[in-house]
């Protein structure tokens, strides 16, 4: 086929194909397992809509090759012609993954390495858009799990061999690796609509909800992105694009998470040359996510790259450079203090992410938590009778919900 000029913001825009939907039923959303043993990461400190998702404010955290690329002409193949099935008539998640292989991955990754071709990409490498067992989370090497195994018994081996196969994504935004398998740095999951749609999700969810049937979802890209130490994770079903962005809570002694998560209806779409600068879409929601994933890989607090960007002032616009404007600087002694304490947060934030992932293989799997040198102990407990908890470190049993009295 012919080749063709576009410009790739108009590429990116383009309209995604109808879908017959009339197919499809309604149902709960599959169980992924227990939050339990992440610890204080188990459930965020809440979760709310991401507010300033836009090319321009993630255009400086990409240095700026965002703007640059969305500029450009590049040559593309026609877009896929797609019959109604058995791409269009949607079923179930996977008749709809069908839709996706056939047109959102094609699109997305033909934008990927157009802009990369050219020089435009993050120093340590590619960033592709593939199936989810085509990447890998970190530390999950063969070895490592055989020798943790090597010691447990039969029902602890199965049970870390289900918990290693629920940590698959449908996709991955992947970074290649010489000689390894590449590593997982955008975890997605796809879902239908008439199961879950974000509408269903309060504009502020508190803590502690996640394993509730209309919040499952967020759980898994969440749990997903916890495991990856990844920034960034998507859901994408038949009506839309939820983008999900993780960040640590700097007003914590111990880590804590705050989910952010933004929604881009299928149905968006615009002219070739359309003036809206910041019309999104879901291939272009896609596209920038996998750039932001590559720059800005891991959860870290809002005080981190973000807050350094945004003292220097409001990022350009991906259209117009004369939209830059100069900010004031943050007093040194400010900005070292800010640092100092992000830092501090984000080591212990890597050492909790660390004995999730060595302990579910290990010990996370006997207490159902994980402890590190760089955050305060905590008291396991495992569930007694029902109504009760059972300390483990008296023998104690309480009543849930009520705190355990001091000891003398």
């Amino acid at each position: 086929m012919a080749q063709s000029d576009s410009v790739l913001l108009d590429y990116l825009r383009h309209a995604n194909p109808a879908i017959d939907r009339s197919h499809c039923r309604g149902g709960t959303n599959t169980r992924d397992g227990s939050l339990s043993k992440y610890g204080s990461l188990r459930s965020p400190k809440d979760v709310r809509e991401w507010d300033d998702f836009s090319v321009s404010s993630l255009d400086a955290i990409c240095n700026g090759i965002l703007g640059q690329g969305l500029r450009r002409q590049y040559q593309f193949q026609p877009y896929p012609v797609l019959a109604e099935f058995p791409f269009r008539e949607i079923h179930e998640e996977d008749s709809f993954k069908s839709l996706l292989i056939g047109w959102t991955w094609q699109i997305v990754s033909a934008a990927l390495a157009a802009v990369q071709d050219e020089g435009l990409k993050h120093p340590s490498g590619e960033v592709y858009m593939v199936r989810g067992g085509q990447a890998e989370f970190p530390a999950q090497t063969t070895h490592q799990e055989k020798a943790a195994h090597e010691e447990k018994a039969a029902n602890q081996e199965k049970a870390a061999h289900q918990e290693k196969a629920r940590l698959e994504p449908d996709w991955a935004g992947a970074r290649r690796r010489n000689g390894e398998k590449p590593l997982t740095i955008l975890p997605g999951e796809t879902k239908i609509s008439t199961k879950w749609t974000s509408a269903q999700v309060p504009p502020i969810m508190k803590a502690g909800v996640l394993d509730r049937d209309i919040y499952r979802p967020i759980g898994q890209i969440y749990r997903y992105c916890i495991f990856a130490n990844a920034r960034y994770g998507y859901l994408i079903t038949d009506e839309e694009l939820v983008v999900v962005r993780i960040d640590l809570d700097s007003c914590n002694d111990k880590p804590a998470t705050v989910v952010r998560y933004k929604s881009i209806p299928w149905r968006n779409h615009s002219d070739a040359g359309a003036q809206d600068p910041e019309l999104m879409t879901v291939n272009l929601a896609l596209w920038i996510l996998h750039f932001a994933a590559a720059w800005d890989s891991q959860i870290t607090t809002d005080e981190g790259i973000l807050y350094e960007l945004r003292q220097r002032g409001r990022p350009p616009t991906p259209m117009s450079a004369s939209a830059r404007t100069r900010g004031t600087t943050t007093p040194a002694r400010s900005r070292t203090g800010s640092r100092r304490r992000t830092e501090e947060l984000n080591s212990s934030f890597r050492s909790e992410t660390s004995g999730i992932r060595n302990g579910l293989s290990g010990a996370l799997l006997e207490t159902g938590g994980s402890q590190s040198s760089a955050t305060p102990s905590r008291r396991n407990r495992k569930r007694g009778s029902e109504g009760e908890d059972e300390d483990e470190s008296t023998g104690r049993r309480r009543k849930v919900g009520r705190p355990p009295k001091k000891q003398p």
